[in-house]
């Protein structure tokens, strides 16, 4: 990016102090961040110059988020039918794909939206017997992360939403979280997290940022 001017490095560590004697005249941002998206954290920012600045050298203002943020949680689960897994796995069950934990959003003007999915307590069935030996008794049991992703896709009103509805797509990854962003037109669109296979279990949340104001409902 070229309105970068400086970048600390990313360290698992509860304070980076990053020491930098070379800005040039006029306005900056120091923006913090995570390394991966869908962390969550209070912290302290703490901005310090030379004794000799005095000041009328230095004007330090806090800014916000300019736009707005929705946040739904929701769960993968069987019992409730919202587990159906990507659209890979529709073959067989059209429109399974569908049957995930999701949120509308309508934008009355052009708008930059980025969703970032975090999941939770994913079970996966155990593929051996439990400790006893017996198979019968095999138990779910807790792993880190199933692969999972999220999709953006159009509602248009009178019209079935298909694969071909799909405006943007994150990649499928076995993390904690993921995110897709996309520019969307005016209109109403669907945001779905999704495992890649279906029948898989786990918590899930979905926080949507948006660059202007949209109408926002969880559905599913």
């Amino acid at each position: 990016n070229e309105d970068l001017l400086k970048l600390s490095s990313y360290r698992p560590q509860s304070r980076i102090i990053w020491d930098s004697s070379d800005f040039p005249t006029g306005g900056m941002i120091i923006i913090p961040t995570t390394f991966t998206p869908g962390k969550q954290a209070s912290f302290s920012l703490i901005a310090s110059g030379p004794s000799s600045l005095s000041e009328t050298d230095v004007e330090f203002k806090k800014l916000k988020f300019k736009g707005e943020s929705h946040d739904h949680s929701s769960r993968w689960s069987s019992e409730s039918g919202t587990c159906g897994g990507c659209h890979n796995f529709s073959k067989e069950t059209p429109n399974a794909w569908l049957r995930n934990p999701q949120a509308l959003i309508v934008c009355k003007k052009k708008t930059d939206v980025t969703v970032i999915s975090v999941q939770r307590n994913a079970v996966i069935p155990s593929e051996g017997p439990n400790s006893s030996g017996d198979p019968s008794l095999s138990l779910p049991i807790s792993r880190p992360f199933h692969p999972h992703g999220v999709y953006i896709v159009e509602k248009k009103k009178g019209l079935a939403v298909t694969t071909r509805s799909v405006v943007s797509h994150s990649e499928f990854l076995a993390n904690e979280s993921v995110s897709v962003s996309a520019t969307l037109a005016p209109g109403a669109y669907l945001v779905l997290a999704t495992t890649y296979q279906p029948d898989l279990e786990a918590d899930v949340d979905m926080s949507v940022y948006c660059s202007r104001k949209v109408m926002f409902r969880a559905l599913k």
